[in-house]
């Protein structure tokens, strides 16, 4: 064979192996694809937020819609509903490919799963699945972290930080940093200042009572529900469950 015929051999060996990865590049997106970005079910209302996309190349400017299974069982459907420029610019596609899904759930889900119907097939095809992650809202893990030392009965120490004994604000900012919510100052008063003013009504458990002197707060409790709170109390009372038992009293947060 001469070197010429090598040549264009080679050339043509080339081509074709150019050819194969162009239409094995084509087919991976010629079925519907998705990709899941996050689920994280609530501990109070067992809802779940699911969030990603998801797009049918046979449809490349149209909403996708998809079934969505939680533990391998039919939860929901939805189409994509949220514009995301980096997916269109990756994909080359116009439209709402991105989705944000919130899916209530009777109990706890440890999995979903997002299926869609292929345009090219009609058959329903399998997208992408991934785990739930529990998510316990700010109150509760205040309140949470509030009874566990409640229940193991902390006595009350002055200047106390730390579960071998509290003081009343030691004791609250000792719970706001274990709950992950945010590092109260140290003293009640420098709580108050440091805390945005609720009214009654917007109270929610979890929340800060400052008990006050004129202008000045002198005690604090962490809001417990149904009019109750939890208190360093005194130093013969310890760590207390109680009724709210005054009138002069600011409420306030961090976390709402």
């Amino acid at each position: 064979m001469s070197k010429r015929a090598v040549l264009a051999l080679s050339a043509a060996v080339a081509v074709l192996a150019s050819l194969t990865v162009f239409a094995s590049s084509a087919s991976a997106v010629s079925a519907p694809t998705g990709r899941f970005a996050a689920a994280t079910q609530s501990a109070t209302t067992h809802d779940v937020t699911i969030t990603g996309w998801a797009f049918d190349p046979g449809r490349p400017s149209a909403a996708a819609g998809v079934m969505i299974y939680l533990d391998g069982k039919y939860a929901s459907w939805g189409n994509t509903n949220v514009y995301s420029a980096g997916v269109n610019r990756e994909y080359g596609l116009t439209g709402l490919h991105s989705f944000r899904f919130v899916v209530h759930a009777a109990a706890r889900a440890s999995s979903v799963t997002i299926r869609m119907t292929s345009k090219a097939t009609g058959k329903l095809v399998y997208l992408v699945s991934g785990g739930v992650s529990q998510y316990t809202p700010p109150g509760t893990r205040i309140i949470n972290a509030a009874r566990k030392y409640y229940q193991a009965r902390v006595p009350y120490r002055d200047g106390g930080t730390t579960p071998q004994g509290f003081d009343c604000s030691g004791y609250t900012q000792y719970v706001y940093r274990e709950a992950g919510v945010s590092s109260l100052p140290r003293t009640a008063e420098q709580q108050r200042r440091a805390t945005k003013r609720l009214t009654r009504t917007q109270l929610q458990p979890g929340d800060l009572i400052f008990y006050l002197s004129g202008a000045t707060s002198y005690h604090v409790a962490i809001y417990a529900g149904n009019g109750m709170q939890y208190a360093e109390a005194t130093p013969s009372d310890g760590l207390r469950y109680q009724k709210i038992w005054s009138s002069d009293v600011q409420y306030g947060t961090t976390w709402h």
